[in-house]
Parts: structure tokens; C-alpha cells; sequence
């Protein structure tokens, strides 16, 4: 049998292999960090989240499929930027979750976009990656978490709804059937080949179902503007007294300071 000492391996999608320091990631990461404290769209998700009664107990961020942020530079690619501006944002929640309650917070990241130098980069910035391939992410939510997953690529909601009543969630709204079925409909009829003509857009990767909309009967939602960002997103919480359980007695949970 012929043999080759060819190699198969898989890389993120736009992967450009690595010609910068992680030091230099980090500096793209922090320059990112500063316009997004300063601009209109961090402003308002940093005041939601510091004004509403968001539960105290909440000891973890989950975050999953905020896209990769250094596959290739990002002084080139409006989409690896957005990335960044994303990550940023769960951090500055999980920042201001541990300076309202005094929580230490631990930050969990799952996506399979992320190449080697994007799991140093997040470390570095106190992320924990996890299920790069596998669900790793979504083993790690519990009723104590904050899922931090706007406009996935994939059914992030339909999945937890399966698996956990987390704490908080800041995902896409879920919308009635009626809302969903608009929401779908392009406002123009969109031509399709020998003159047939839909008036609905693609399918979502994240739609909402009867499990999700169960789900979200037991918390307070926060709409969220609508941006190229995040998308068409909301702030969902659990209700006043839907509290999770204390912890078991004399069981220490392990925790990571950002």
C-alpha cells in the first residue's frame, strides 16, 4: 500500500497561520476593549446589567460560538473585530457581575472557530476554553450561570433548554410563533428560479421552539437594541424568588478570579 507522510488536519475557517506574539494579540485585544467601553453599545449593555436585579448567586459565564479572534489580523477583518468586541463584552459582564455581589466569576468559552491562538489570547484575559470539539461549553451550565450567546451559529437555545434553567441568558429574543413567522418574511418578495417567488428569508441556525419558549415563562427579559453585533437580542433573567438552591453544605465550589 503506498504510503504518504502527507498530514490531514482541521483549522478554523479564514485560518491564516500564526505571524504574531500573543503579546501583540493581546494589544489588538485591549485597543478593541477601549472603543468598545466607549461607544454607544456598551454603554447601554454595561447599564443593564448594572441596574437590573440580575440573581447574585451567579458564579459562571458561559459563553458560546463568539467567533474567532485571531485566526487572521484583525486590522483586516471587520469580522474577527466583532469577535473581539464580543469576548469583550462577556468580560465586562463578568466584571461587573463580580463588582455587585462580590462573586468570583469564572468564564468559560466554546467555539469551534477557535485556533491555538485564540485559547492563548482568552486565557490570558481569564477565559477557560472549553469543547473545542465536543459541548464541553454546554456541560458547563447550570442553574447558576450566565449563557452569553447572541446570534449563534448554531441551536444554543434549543440545546439549553434540554440541559439547564441557567440564571440569566443573553441570547436572541424568543419570539411567539406569530413573531417568529414575521420575523422570517423578507419585506420584498425574494425571485427564485422560473419565476417562483418566496417571501420568506433563510433559516435561522438558532430558532425558537416550544422548549424555549417554555423556558423563558419563569424570567424577566430585558430587550437590547438591535445591532450588527449581537443581533436582535435580549437580557433574560430569573424571576424574583425562582432562586437557585444554596449549596450543599460544606461543599467549597472552585472558582477562578478574572
Amino acid at each position: 500500500m503506498p504510503y504518504s507522510t502527507m498530514t490531514l488536519s482541521a483549522v478554523p475557517i479564514h485560518y491564516t497561520p500564526e505571524t504574531r506574539s500573543v503579546d501583540a494579540e493581546i494589544d489588538i485585544f485591549h485597543q478593541c476593549l477601549a472603543l468598545w467601553l466607549s461607544c454607544p453599545i456598551g454603554q447601554e449593555l454595561y447599564a443593564a446589567f448594572m441596574r437590573l436585579p440580575l440573581p447574585r448567586y451567579i458564579n459562571k459565564v458561559v459563553c458560546i460560538d463568539l467567533g474567532s479572534i485571531a485566526s487572521k489580523p484583525a486590522e483586516g477583518s471587520p469580522l474577527i473585530r466583532h469577535a473581539i468586541y464580543r469576548h469583550a463584552a462577556a468580560l465586562m459582564a463578568a466584571e461587573i457581575l463580580h463588582q455587585r455581589f462580590g462573586t468570583m466569576i469564572q468564564l468559560f468559552a466554546q467555539d469551534t472557530s477557535y485556533c491555538p491562538q485564540c485559547a492563548r489570547v482568552l486565557f490570558r484575559k481569564g477565559f477557560s476554553v472549553v469543547g473545542l470539539h465536543g459541548a464541553g461549553g454546554f456541560a458547563e451550565i447550570d442553574d447558576r450561570t450566565l449563557v452569553f450567546a447572541p446570534d449563534p451559529r448554531c441551536c444554543v437555545r434549543e440545546i439549553v433548554a434540554d440541559v439547564a434553567e441557567p440564571a440569566a441568558m443573553f441570547w436572541n429574543t424568543v419570539l411567539s410563533p406569530d413573531e417568529a413567522a414575521k420575523a422570517s418574511m423578507s419585506p420584498r418578495a425574494l425571485e427564485c428560479n422560473d419565476h417562483l417567488v418566496s417571501y420568506y428569508s433563510e433559516y435561522e441556525a438558532d430558532p425558537d421552539s416550544p422548549r424555549t419558549r417554555e423556558l423563558i415563562k419563569n424570567y424577566e427579559r430585558e430587550p437590547f437594541s438591535v445591532t450588527n453585533l449581537f443581533g436582535g437580542v435580549s437580557l433574560y433573567y430569573r424571576k424574583p424568588g425562582m432562586e437557585a438552591p444554596p449549596p450543599a453544605e460544606g461543599k467549597k465550589e472552585e472558582v477562578k478570579q478574572i
